[in-house]
């Protein structure tokens, strides 16, 4: 301080390049092990995100197929153990759903049955009664001939009778 001093110092270009480039050859390391280092964890972030994805759609394959007995029984953390979760309860309540319909078919195809069992019955029976019917009609006509006949045969042995009396009294 207060003095008009200048240091100066003088060195090769090899001294002073030396350092430099071993810094440098340093900080080109540094940097490609970085890479190395980030490519790594980005493949690993990446499997880990894409191997659960994979498996969910490979169950959900099976499930398009019709197999309604699969499940994501993985140890999924965090938003895959939700969406795994998820998954299972669709699957369950679908494999319900369609248990349920199927005994809904099998009722209706268990009151189809009766109800086609019970119009044949209807029909036979309504088949008996249209010809018992016929018959009874068809008997009713033969008693009403016959019944005009025995009529004619009253009224002309009362003309006969008529004829007779008319007969005595002359």
């Amino acid at each position: 301080p207060g003095t008009d001093w200048i240091v100066g110092m003088e060195d090769s270009y090899a001294d002073i390049k030396s350092p430099v480039k071993k810094m440098m050859m340093q900080t080109i390391w540094v940097i490609l092990i970085s890479i190395i280092i980030s490519a790594m964890l980005g493949l690993y972030l990446s499997r880990m995100v894409t191997i659960p994805l994979s498996r969910l759609m490979n169950r959900m394959k099976e499930i398009s197929e019709g197999n309604l007995n699969v499940s994501m029984n993985e140890p999924y953390k965090d938003e895959f153990k939700k969406l795994a979760d998820s998954f299972n309860k669709m699957v369950d309540k679908t494999r319900k759903i369609i248990v349920h319909m199927n005994e809904s078919i099998h009722v209706l195809e268990t009151g189809s049955s009766e109800l086609n069992r019970t119009a044949k019955t209807t029909a036979a029976a309504i088949d008996e009664t249209t010809s018992t019917t016929q018959e009874i009609s068809l008997a009713i006509e033969s008693q009403a001939r016959d019944t005009d006949e025995v009529a004619n045969q009253i009224t002309n042995l009362g003309v006969e009778i008529d004829e007779a009396n008319k007969t005595v009294e002359m």
